[in-house]
């Protein structure tokens, strides 16, 4: 001992060499205290070899196609993720999403709202304080929240609110189509003709026609900045340097609202937007948390309809026979198209076709299958419960797992849609078919398929189902029905090349395309001289 001293005198260790015990134990330290013990009731533990921020990284780097690495390596209905002193409950059982969903008090989604709201769209401590104040009901069936909640899904269930936005919508939508081609072939960017079509044409249909992408066209370009940064904004780190392209994007963006709300724009606008208005008076709401707001119901209406837009027409035209049975089904509910193809343009006289928006379930099986089977394959959204409370979940088996409140669960649409017990062996396929009634196969989404519809989590589910699906189902594939119909589309040069799906964004949705697709646009021989036109009834 006298020797190690005295050598402990006489050659001191430098900094760098006393460093890496000190990692060492402090890190040993570090895992003890915060790393969370993992009780034997609780989902299985998959680790990391990084202790408390391997995962971290990894959903930092990957996104959530890490959940999709995780399954591939060994399917698991439902496993914990440890990350600094968190619990992540991961489910991808069918059977236990259910049950999750039925259990709305203990397994809530509301706590994230708020920090979204504040995060995401830079809500204020005022704003926040008004939807959390009894956002669960806890103290009765008022509040804010409680409000808004009756308000977005009363105005965009079927019925006539609903009518009237999916007519303005489909009415630009058409207004846009009718000058495509006209004079000849044109060349596009798939995805950005898209995003610039749904922007200014979704805006109009809930805004008005004083929306303010309409009143200053540069904010469709500001948007999509904003939403391409949206992951640096949640994590919340001095979002102003670490994020600054999105922060000033959208701060603009909210100064835009801010000019719409004090002007009369709001007059014109759907009415979801009026009865919102009306809540964020009752509730004395300042005019930056309303403007704050109706940006996230900018980013509702828009986010995922041109990614979604994009890969339908893809798919369909990038597919000859896939385009040639949709084609079939279309010119057999609009009997003025085969007429119009026997003339082969030789008569130059307009003519207008009508499409029924009422028709598009109905008559339209395999294009809405198709929609389905794109949805499945693009969507890669997951979907979030906070543990308010230690929760039991038990299996049709039997099995049972404990949620530990503080907890959070996480169900990954992702890799639902790639699960091969729920979709069959050729869940690796693109099936247009796919949601196709077994008995009937000129009927879609039949009860026969529930089963296999219950596995789509493209909208979410249980109380948290989306309440813009009607809206976006209608405005998605009655476009794609009359550019079925009308036109042609070929890719620029040789033949299509289908582009990969960007998977490591932060999916709040579908997922976009790593690059766009240069396509060439026709009008369909015959149709030359078509207008189009959409009908509510």
């Amino acid at each position: 001992m006298d020797q190690l001293l005295e050598n402990l005198r006489n050659h001191p260790p430098t900094v760098s060499q006393l460093g890496i015990p000190l990692f060492v134990i402090c890190s040993i330290i570090l895992f003890h205290f915060i790393n969370p013990k993992h009780d034997p009731d609780e989902p299985p533990l998959v680790p990391h070899a990084i202790p408390l921020i391997g995962h971290l990284i990894e959903l930092l780097f990957r996104g959530l196609a890490y959940f999709r690495c995780i399954s591939d390596v060994k399917y698991l209905p439902i496993y914990s993720l440890h990350i600094l002193s968190s619990r992540l409950y991961v489910v991808n059982s069918r059977e236990l999403v259910t049950a999750i969903e039925r259990n709305t008090k203990t397994l809530n989604f509301n706590p994230f709202i708020t920090e979204v709201f504040r995060r995401m769209f830079g809500l204020d401590d005022q704003g926040v304080a008004v939807i959390r104040e009894n956002m669960n009901c806890e103290n009765g069936d008022y509040g804010y929240w409680r409000d808004m909640h009756h308000v977005i899904y009363g105005s965009l269930a079927p019925g006539k609110a609903l009518d009237e936005m999916n007519c303005r919508v489909l009415d630009k939508i058409s207004g846009y189509l009718n000058d495509l081609a006209k004079d000849g072939e044109q060349t596009k960017d798939l995805f950005l003709w898209i995003r610039h079509l749904f922007t200014e044409a979704g805006a109009y249909a809930t805004f008005g026609p004083q929306s303010p992408f309409s009143l200053d066209p540069e904010l469709e370009e500001v948007f999509w900045t904003f939403e391409n940064n949206v992951k640096m904004l949640l994590l919340d780190f001095f979002p102003r340097f670490t994020a600054p392209a999105g922060y000033k994007a959208r701060e603009r963006l909210v100064a835009a609202f801010v000019k719409y709300f004090q002007g009369d724009g709001i007059n014109d606008a759907a009415l979801i937007v009026k009865e919102r208005s009306r809540l964020y008076r009752q509730y004395n709401l300042t005019i930056d948390n309303q403007a704050r707001q109706d940006l996230g119901l900018a980013f509702g209406v828009l986010l995922n309809v041109v990614p979604t837009s994009f890969w339908f027409l893809l798919y369909i035209f990038s597919s000859r026979t896939i385009l040639a049975d949709i084609r079939a089904e279309v010119d057999a509910a609009l009997p003025e198209i085969p007429h119009l193809l026997i003339q082969e343009s030789k008569d130059p006289t307009p003519h207008t076709i009508t499409l029924k928006v009422s028709a598009l379930r109905t008559a339209f099986p395999l294009l809405s299958s198709t929609y389905h089977e794109v949805l499945r394959t693009i969507a890669s959204n997951t979907s979030g419960r906070a543990v308010l409370a230690d929760t039991e979940i038990r299996s049709p088996s039997g099995q049972s797992y404990k949620l530990r409140a503080g907890g959070v669960v996480q169900i990954p649409g992702g890799v639902m849609h790639a699960d091969e017990r729920t979709w069959g062996d050729d869940v690796k396929e693109f099936n247009p078919r796919r949601f196709l009634s077994p008995k009937n196969t000129q009927s879609a989404l039949s009860d026969d398929t529930r089963a296999r519809a219950a596995g789509l989590r493209a909208f979410g589910g249980g109380v948290t189902l989306c309440p813009g699906r009607h809206f976006a189902f209608t405005e998605i594939v009655a476009f794609a029905a009359i550019m079925v119909a009308g036109w042609d589309l070929l890719p620029e040069q040789g033949e299509w090349k289908m582009p990969k799906k960007d998977n490591t964004r932060v999916p709040l949705g579908v997922l976009k395309p790593v690059n766009d697709v240069k396509v060439r646009i026709n009008r369909r021989k015959g149709l030359e001289h078509v207008s189009w036109k959409f009908i509510a009834g």
